[in-house]
C-alpha cells in the first residue's frame, strides 16, 4: 500500500489537493479534497470508488491530514525557491513564471493507510468471493 498526497498551486494562488493510492500494483480512484469526491480515471475502479464514496470516516481523515500539510509544504517549497533565486541572482519574475504550478508530493505511510488497506481488502474479498 502506498499513498501520495499531491499539492498544486496555480498561477492564481489557488491550491488544489488530491490523494492517490496504490494497492498491489493497482491504482485506486483519485480523491480530490476540494469537492471531497473520488474520481475513476481508469477501468475497473468503479466498485472501489463506490465503496470509498460511502466511507465518511476515511474522507474526514484524508481532509484533516491534508488541510495543514499542503499549505505548509508549498510554503516551504516557495521559501526554498526564493532563497535559491536570491543566491543565483535570477530575476523575480522568473520565479512566478517558472513555477506556475508548485507541487509538493510526499509519500504517506501512517495509521490511516492501514484503515484504507483494510477497507480495500474487505471490498476485494466481497468482490472476489
Amino acid at each position: 500500500m502506498q499513498g501520495r498526497l499531491m499539492c498544486e498551486r496555480g498561477a492564481d494562488g489557488h491550491t488544489r489537493e488530491s490523494w492517490r493510492f496504490g494497492f498491489n500494483e493497482q491504482i485506486t480512484p483519485l480523491f480530490e479534497l476540494e469537492n471531497r469526491k473520488w474520481t475513476v480515471d481508469h477501468s475497473g475502479g468503479q466498485q472501489v470508488k463506490d465503496m470509498l464514496d460511502g466511507d465518511r470516516e476515511l474522507t474526514k481523515l484524508l481532509v484533516r491530514t491534508s488541510n495543514g500539510d499542503c499549505q505548509s509544504w508549498l510554503q516551504q517549497v516557495w521559501e526554498h525557491w526564493d532563497e535559491t533565486q536570491e543566491t543565483t541572482g535570477a530575476p523575480a519574475t522568473t520565479l512566478r513564471v517558472a513555477l506556475v504550478k508548485g507541487a509538493a508530493i510526499r509519500l504517506i505511510s501512517s495509521v490511516f493507510l492501514v484503515v484504507l488497506t483494510l477497507s480495500i481488502l474487505l471490498v476485494i474479498q466481497g468482490i472476489f468471493l
